[in-house]
């Protein structure tokens, strides 16, 4: 089984505030990348990449949420997180006498012990060590963290909420939850099993543009200037259009 995971999942509401979704163990998981090929027949040696169709990307993860947090961190030097609703108490443990045993160069043979056992009572010693005592995780108050993660999961798949995955290293950006499962098996009372779909979103931006004014492209109407008017004495056209075929003909006539 994989080591604890937290910030399964993330996202963010219309105020910018970040929610995350923190599970115990994560057993198993699919990380499917598929595409589909079409039918068209398509040109021998022409360099045509649209008969390939792309599917969406597509996430299962399989879920164990237990009702007390059992995640330790996985190295020393990382301070223990308590899961929400929780904290750290300290409890000592009961140790009957006859039940201990000394360990190390002290773990003798039955008869040795005996004796060693003879020599610490003579002198007045004991052989009874102080009661241990362990830091255990326990809950404030009533608690149901198998209840509160379905409850977030489904929240999530209803609104169809834009979540990133993050999970062993991996990060998958823009996922929508695509199905919620929660099954329940004999002898595993305080174990909760979910299958958690998700598919990947292709997300583009949009741009607006500015466009001008539709009165502004349109067409202005010409200024017709108009005539100068008719004075006395001005030719009329038929006169000066003779006067005009009089003075070509005596150009081409040679000035006869």
């Amino acid at each position: 089984m994989a080591e604890g995971i937290k910030d399964i999942l993330t996202w963010k509401d219309a105020s910018g505030t970040t929610h995350v979704i923190e599970v115990d163990v994560i057993p198993s998981h699919t990380d499917d990348r598929t595409a589909e090929v079409t039918s068209h027949p398509i040109e021998k040696g022409a360099n045509i990449n649209d008969h390939i169709i792309q599917q969406p990307d597509k996430l299962t993860l399989e879920i164990a949420q237990t009702q007390t947090p059992f995640v330790t961190p996985a190295r020393a030097d990382i301070a223990f997180s308590k899961p929400s609703g929780f904290s750290t108490k300290n409890v000592k443990l009961e140790v009957q006498p006859n039940v201990f045993k000394p360990g190390g160069l002290l773990y003798l043979t039955r008869g040795a012990g005996a004796l060693l056992g003879s020599l610490t009572n003579a002198l007045g010693l004991t052989t009874t060590p102080p009661s241990p005592s362990v830091n255990v995780i326990a809950t404030d108050g009533p608690k149901d963290r198998i209840g509160d993660l379905h409850d977030a999961l489904i929240k999530v798949k209803t609104e169809g909420l834009f979540c990133t995955v993050t999970f062993r290293g991996r990060i998958y950006p823009d996922y929508i939850c695509t199905k919620v499962g929660w099954r329940t098996q004999k002898g595993e009372a305080g174990l909760g099993r979910f299958t958690l779909e998700m598919q990947s979103i292709s997300v583009v931006e949009t741009a607006t543009a500015d466009l001008p004014n539709p009165a502004s492209l349109r067409l202005k109407p010409v200024a017709v200037q108009a005539k100068p008017a008719k004075k006395a004495g001005d030719p009329t056209p038929e006169v000066s259009g003779e006067k005009n075929a009089s003075m070509l003909h005596h150009i081409i006539g040679g000035g006869r």
